[in-house]
């Protein structure tokens, strides 16, 4: 796990008591309880209720949180109301997502009784990010990132690109969203199985795990010549994980196909439910290669696939 001393010069306290950081934050805690409220209404109506009725309802209290600077909970809850125009509609994914907003809500309405470094990963999460600029005395992590995840999105002129990193060296896990308009560039255009050399900075948490590029991050390899993934080192204490950061909702790990069913680990549910369905399938027929492990994300929800790891090295799923 990345040390917390690499924000050992970095004063939070005094980044979060700046008078219009303040405001914002209050502003974000009205978002927060009114989300809250919703949510605590959604629940006692039943989640179906979402279905049968008008989208104008979730998409204004989309609009709502975006205005009250809770913008990353906004997202989400577009991501919802998208997802009940599908025909064969799953509402477990729904349910999860509505559950993690509604436990991130009460821990901003309780903001000021938490660590500084849970404040800033729990606001961050909701929508308030740090400027760069106010992180010059974070140290850099420095080290040849694999990147095991990627995937780019486009909505109206926004792209994004969000990527899963391991360092080689460090064995630290690194999430990095990057965000452009129109065809501007990305800093850092990571690819499937791609190697890049160089520093990549973490944003304050008690879990470091979301970072931003370095100036001096810079591609090494191609994925025709990726390094073999230490696959003992991709493992992680996930529940002493959580007991630091019990808002964050996912978390990176690796696991052997045939333990993640042996376990009866749970996997989270997709989109759909014959999305659902041919995960199973696949997953029952991996097993039968013992060298066959999973890389994706943990959740109370399950556990979500994101690539394949083959005698050590990757694959999309």
């Amino acid at each position: 796990m990345v040390s917390q001393s690499i924000f050992r010069d970095l004063d939070i306290n005094a980044y979060l008591q700046k008078p219009s950081r303040a405001d914002r934050i209050q502003l974000m805690q009205t978002g927060a309880r009114e989300l809250k409220q919703w949510i605590d209404d959604l629940f006692n109506r039943g989640l179906a209720s979402l279905k049968s009725e008008n989208k104008f309802e979730i998409n204004a209290i989309a609009t709502r949180m975006v205005d009250s600077k809770n913008a990353s909970w906004g997202r989400i809850l577009r991501l919802i109301s998208d997802s009940l125009d599908r025909s064969d509609w799953n509402e477990r994914p729904t349910l999860y997502k509505l559950i993690q907003l509604y436990i991130q809500a009460g821990g901003v309405l309780k903001i000021d009784r938490l660590d500084p470094l849970l404040q800033t990963d729990l606001l961050a999460a909701a929508g308030m990010k740090w400027r760069r600029t106010a992180l010059e005395a974070v140290k850099p992590v420095s080290d040849d990132w694999l990147c095991l995840w990627c995937k780019k999105d486009t909505l109206e002129n926004l792209t994004s690109l969000s990527t899963f990193l391991f360092g080689t060296k460090t064995r630290y896990y690194a999430r990095i969203n990057q965000y452009v308009f129109g065809r501007e560039p990305f800093q850092a255009e990571f690819s499937f199985a791609d190697t890049w050399s160089g520093d990549i900075i973490y944003f304050p948490s008690p879990t470091p795990l979301t970072a931003f590029p370095g100036a001096n991050l810079r591609k090494k390899r191609d994925h025709y010549r990726q390094p073999e993934i230490p696959l003992e080192n991709l493992r992680r204490d996930i529940l002493k994980q959580i007991e630091k950061n019990p808002f964050r909702h996912q978390w990176p790990m690796a696991i052997p196909v045939f333990e993640l069913l042996k376990s009866q680990t749970p996997v989270m549910d997709q989109e759909t439910e014959q999305e659902t369905e041919e995960l199973k399938q696949f997953l029952e027929f991996a097993s039968i290669d013992q060298t066959l492990t999973l890389f994706g994300t943990w959740s109370l929800a399950g556990f979500t696939p994101l690539s394949l790891i083959s005698n050590g090295f990757l694959s999309p799923m």
